[in-house]
């Protein structure tokens, strides 16, 4: 059974949706108003940076590995299982949050899900070694 490289693949998603969720914290700052105490909303995004990174790698342990390995086992490696499991458990995660919390963590579990997708089966950049 061929995983692919998932501990690269699963830090680059995380890294990369970090950027969305980000931006998304500054917008929510509003920031672009020019309204802003400038030491209070680093704070603020170091904050929410650090809840996205505990709660991402808490879904990836809980649901993105299992998915995958699961995937993998029974061969089913197609491109847009890895989204269609993320969009499954965003609409779960409406039973339990609001609907805009609910929305934003979907669509960076969607996000990252894609880009893990995209990179746990590439081949290494030509020149290195696995």
């Amino acid at each position: 059974m061929r995983t692919g490289r998932w501990a690269q693949a699963m830090t680059k998603s995380i890294l990369w949706v970090a950027a969305y969720v980000l931006a998304y914290t500054l917008y929510e700052l509003h920031v672009p108003s020019g309204k802003i105490n400038p030491v209070s909303t680093i704070q603020v995004a170091l904050l929410f940076i650090a809840v996205y990174i505990l709660l991402s790698l808490v879904g990836w342990l809980v649901i993105g590995l299992p998915v995958h390995f699961l995937l993998c086992a029974f061969g089913c490696k197609y491109f847009y299982l890895y989204p269609l499991f993320a969009l499954a458990a965003a609409l779960g995660l409406l039973g339990f949050m609001d609907g805009e919390g609910a929305a934003l963590l979907g669509v960076a579990a969607i996000l990252q899900a894609t880009i893990f997708r995209y990179y746990v089966f590439s081949s290494a950049p030509s020149g290195l070694s696995r």
